[in-house]
């Protein structure tokens, strides 16, 4: 995504890095969140807000987070819970689709 924002081929191997990356730590999450609503129990905390934020542009970087299912949960509880995060992500969303659109990009 960042590359093709700035006019750049995708580097194919830089993205197959990422992925192996993010499965790895996807997985250790995800069987994490097993048996927990949020990162430290069942209650919200700051753990949830801040391993939350790199999770805001997953619908346009298109990691395979749908392979983790608990991942997938706790993500959209904490849209649910926190409608200020929602709010917030609603508002990022409609600015980084004006970037986007306005450097002629598509997700």
């Amino acid at each position: 995504m960042g590359a093709r924002a700035m006019g750049k081929p995708q580097n194919d191997a830089v993205i197959e890095l990422a992925v192996t990356k993010i499965r790895g730590a996807a997985s250790v999450l995800d069987a994490h969140l097993a048996d927990r609503k949020f990162i430290v129990g069942n209650e919200l905390t700051l753990a949830d807000i801040d391993i939350a934020a790199p999770f805001s542009q997953i619908n346009r970087s298109k990691p395979p987070l749908n392979e983790y299912p608990n991942l997938a949960a706790w993500q959209q509880r904490l849209l649910d819970t926190v409608p200020a995060w929602a709010e917030t992500k609603r508002d990022l969303d409609a600015r980084m689709d004006t970037f986007f659109n306005g450097i002629g990009l598509e997700f």
